[in-house]
Protein backbone atom coordinates (compact mmCIF):
# COMPACT_ATOMS: atom_id res chain seq x y z
CA UNK A 1 0.00 0.00 0.00
CA UNK A 2 1.49 3.27 -1.28
CA UNK A 3 0.95 6.42 1.26
CA UNK A 4 1.86 9.82 1.06
CA UNK A 5 -0.28 12.01 3.50
CA UNK A 6 0.01 15.63 2.00
CA UNK A 7 -1.02 18.71 4.20
CA UNK A 8 -4.54 18.88 2.60
CA UNK A 9 -5.24 15.65 3.78
CA UNK A 10 -4.11 16.45 7.65
CA UNK A 11 -5.87 20.03 7.74
CA UNK A 12 -8.58 18.40 9.80
CA UNK A 13 -6.42 16.30 11.83
CA UNK A 14 -3.74 19.22 12.23
CA UNK A 15 -4.95 22.56 11.11
CA UNK A 16 -8.33 22.12 13.04
CA UNK A 17 -6.31 21.26 16.30
CA UNK A 18 -4.58 24.28 16.52
CA UNK A 19 -8.01 26.17 16.92
CA UNK A 20 -9.81 22.92 18.10
CA UNK A 21 -7.76 21.05 20.48
CA UNK A 22 -10.06 19.29 22.32
CA UNK A 23 -10.10 15.40 23.03
CA UNK A 24 -12.71 14.48 20.67
CA UNK A 25 -10.77 16.63 17.82
CA UNK A 26 -7.60 14.34 18.84
CA UNK A 27 -9.66 11.09 19.02
CA UNK A 28 -10.29 11.46 15.24
CA UNK A 29 -6.17 10.96 14.19
CA UNK A 30 -6.56 7.20 15.81
CA UNK A 31 -9.21 6.39 13.35
CA UNK A 32 -7.46 8.26 10.32
CA UNK A 33 -4.25 6.26 10.77
CA UNK A 34 -6.00 3.00 11.31
CA UNK A 35 -7.70 3.70 7.76
CA UNK A 36 -4.38 4.48 6.24
CA UNK A 37 -2.03 1.44 7.70
CA UNK A 38 -4.47 -1.04 6.76
CA UNK A 39 -2.51 -4.29 5.73
CA UNK A 40 -0.21 -6.67 7.65
CA UNK A 41 3.12 -3.80 8.44
CA UNK A 42 5.25 -6.78 8.58
CA UNK A 43 4.80 -7.17 5.09
CA UNK A 44 7.76 -6.92 2.93
CA UNK A 45 8.63 -3.91 1.48
CA UNK A 46 9.09 -3.32 -2.39
CA UNK A 47 9.82 0.18 -2.07
CA UNK A 48 13.49 1.55 -3.68
CA UNK A 49 14.59 1.96 0.35
CA UNK A 50 13.37 1.63 3.65
CA UNK A 51 13.73 4.17 6.52
CA UNK A 52 13.66 4.06 10.37
CA UNK A 53 12.78 7.21 12.40
CA UNK A 54 15.24 5.82 15.33
CA UNK A 55 13.21 5.48 18.68
CA UNK A 56 12.75 1.64 19.29
CA UNK A 57 14.33 -1.56 18.86
CA UNK A 58 11.15 -2.92 16.91
CA UNK A 59 11.11 -0.41 14.52
CA UNK A 60 14.99 -1.24 13.45
CA UNK A 61 13.78 -4.74 13.60
CA UNK A 62 10.50 -4.22 11.59
CA UNK A 63 12.65 -2.26 8.91
CA UNK A 64 15.38 -5.51 8.63
CA UNK A 65 12.55 -7.68 8.23
CA UNK A 66 10.78 -6.04 5.66
CA UNK A 67 13.56 -5.45 3.30
CA UNK A 68 15.17 -7.82 1.08
CA UNK A 69 12.86 -7.57 -1.87
CA UNK A 70 15.69 -6.01 -4.13
CA UNK A 71 19.66 -6.37 -4.17
CA UNK A 72 19.56 -3.05 -4.59
CA UNK A 73 17.24 -2.15 -1.84
CA UNK A 74 18.67 0.51 0.90
CA UNK A 75 18.43 1.00 4.72
CA UNK A 76 18.45 4.81 6.29
CA UNK A 77 18.82 4.32 9.95
CA UNK A 78 17.91 8.31 10.72
CA UNK A 79 18.49 9.26 14.42
CA UNK A 80 21.26 6.78 15.83
CA UNK A 81 23.18 7.15 18.37
CA UNK A 82 26.43 8.54 17.61
CA UNK A 83 28.31 5.24 18.49
CA UNK A 84 26.09 2.58 16.82
CA UNK A 85 27.33 0.16 14.80
CA UNK A 86 25.62 -2.25 12.55
CA UNK A 87 27.02 -4.82 14.53
CA UNK A 88 25.94 -3.57 18.15
CA UNK A 89 22.22 -3.13 16.45
CA UNK A 90 22.08 -6.49 15.59
CA UNK A 91 23.42 -8.23 18.56
CA UNK A 92 20.61 -6.23 20.38
CA UNK A 93 18.16 -7.25 18.30
CA UNK A 94 19.38 -10.84 18.72
CA UNK A 95 20.33 -11.09 15.20
CA UNK A 96 23.40 -11.74 13.17
CA UNK A 97 24.74 -10.70 9.93
CA UNK A 98 23.14 -13.47 8.64
CA UNK A 99 20.09 -12.46 9.19
CA UNK A 100 20.28 -9.37 6.91
CA UNK A 101 18.45 -9.41 3.73
CA UNK A 102 20.24 -6.38 2.55
CA UNK A 103 23.86 -6.10 2.01
CA UNK A 104 25.22 -4.32 5.00
CA UNK A 105 26.92 -1.59 2.63
CA UNK A 106 23.57 -0.37 1.86
CA UNK A 107 22.84 -0.16 5.52
CA UNK A 108 23.51 3.83 6.28
CA UNK A 109 23.34 5.60 9.92
CA UNK A 110 22.38 8.93 9.91
CA UNK A 111 23.56 10.50 12.82
CA UNK A 112 22.24 13.65 13.19
CA UNK A 113 18.52 13.95 13.67
CA UNK A 114 17.80 14.06 17.09
CA UNK A 115 13.68 15.21 16.75
CA UNK A 116 11.41 14.35 13.87
CA UNK A 117 12.30 17.37 12.47
CA UNK A 118 15.91 16.37 11.64
CA UNK A 119 14.50 13.21 10.90
CA UNK A 120 12.48 14.30 8.16
CA UNK A 121 15.92 16.69 7.16
CA UNK A 122 17.98 13.45 7.42
CA UNK A 123 15.88 11.31 5.32
CA UNK A 124 15.29 14.59 2.08
CA UNK A 125 19.29 15.24 2.77
CA UNK A 126 19.98 11.79 2.08
CA UNK A 127 17.68 11.36 -0.91
CA UNK A 128 19.12 14.29 -2.72
CA UNK A 129 22.24 11.47 -2.57
CA UNK A 130 20.76 8.79 -4.08
CA UNK A 131 18.13 10.26 -7.29
CA UNK A 132 18.03 6.68 -8.37
CA UNK A 133 15.49 6.39 -5.38
CA UNK A 134 11.59 6.78 -6.31
CA UNK A 135 9.91 5.08 -3.75
CA UNK A 136 10.29 4.76 -0.03
CA UNK A 137 8.93 2.66 3.27
CA UNK A 138 8.95 4.39 6.75
CA UNK A 139 9.44 2.84 9.54
CA UNK A 140 7.99 4.37 12.74
CA UNK A 141 5.32 3.77 15.86
CA UNK A 142 1.92 4.26 15.11
CA UNK A 143 1.42 7.71 17.06
CA UNK A 144 4.07 8.63 14.98
CA UNK A 145 2.76 8.54 11.41
CA UNK A 146 0.89 12.03 11.04
CA UNK A 147 3.60 13.74 12.41
CA UNK A 148 6.43 12.15 10.50
CA UNK A 149 4.70 12.64 7.10
CA UNK A 150 3.50 16.19 7.45
CA UNK A 151 7.22 16.62 8.24
CA UNK A 152 8.17 14.28 5.09
CA UNK A 153 5.90 16.11 2.31
CA UNK A 154 7.64 19.36 3.51
CA UNK A 155 10.69 18.52 2.34
CA UNK A 156 11.26 15.80 0.08
CA UNK A 157 9.26 15.88 -3.50
CA UNK A 158 5.64 15.00 -4.47
CA UNK A 159 7.36 12.41 -7.51
CA UNK A 160 8.58 10.14 -4.53
CA UNK A 161 5.85 7.90 -3.42
CA UNK A 162 6.02 6.85 0.11
CA UNK A 163 4.72 4.04 2.31
CA UNK A 164 4.19 3.84 6.50
CA UNK A 165 4.33 1.05 8.76
CA UNK A 166 3.10 1.59 12.03
CA UNK A 167 5.22 0.23 14.46
CA UNK A 168 2.85 -0.60 17.61
CA UNK A 169 4.62 -0.01 21.48
CA UNK A 170 2.83 -2.30 23.42
CA UNK A 171 4.50 0.21 27.07
CA UNK A 172 2.86 3.07 25.66
CA UNK A 173 0.82 5.29 27.79
CA UNK A 174 -1.89 7.85 27.67
CA UNK A 175 0.07 10.26 28.47
CA UNK A 176 2.93 9.74 25.48
CA UNK A 177 -0.28 9.90 22.99
CA UNK A 178 -1.11 12.96 24.65
CA UNK A 179 1.96 14.54 24.11
CA UNK A 180 2.42 12.85 19.91
CA UNK A 181 -1.27 14.57 19.67
CA UNK A 182 0.04 17.68 20.99
CA UNK A 183 3.00 18.02 19.10
CA UNK A 184 1.22 16.84 15.82
CA UNK A 185 -0.88 20.17 17.08
CA UNK A 186 1.85 22.16 17.26
CA UNK A 187 3.33 21.42 14.08
CA UNK A 188 -0.15 23.52 12.39
CA UNK A 189 0.69 26.43 14.77
CA UNK A 190 2.75 29.19 13.56
CA UNK A 191 3.59 30.43 17.50
CA UNK A 192 4.73 26.72 17.85
CA UNK A 193 7.13 26.90 14.93
CA UNK A 194 10.05 28.55 16.52
CA UNK A 195 10.34 25.37 18.70
CA UNK A 196 10.87 23.51 14.90
CA UNK A 197 13.21 26.50 13.84
CA UNK A 198 15.83 25.57 16.73
CA UNK A 199 14.88 22.00 15.89
CA UNK A 200 16.26 22.42 13.00
CA UNK A 201 19.51 24.80 13.96
CA UNK A 202 20.80 22.33 16.16
CA UNK A 203 20.21 19.36 13.11
CA UNK A 204 22.56 21.97 11.23
CA UNK A 205 25.06 21.91 13.87
CA UNK A 206 25.02 18.41 15.33
CA UNK A 207 28.16 17.28 12.44
CA UNK A 208 30.28 14.39 13.88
Amino acid sequence: MEMKISKKQLMWTGGSLGSLFAAGALACTTDFVDSLLEGNPNAPSYADAVIVFAGGPNRVKTAFEISGTSPSQKILISGAARNTTLDATLEALNMDRFDLKVPPQNITYGRRAITTVGNAMETANWLKRHPEISSITVVTSREHVLRASYELDRLIPDSIKVEFRGVKNPNLTAAEVWEERQKLACAHVDTCRDEYRMDSEAYNLRRF
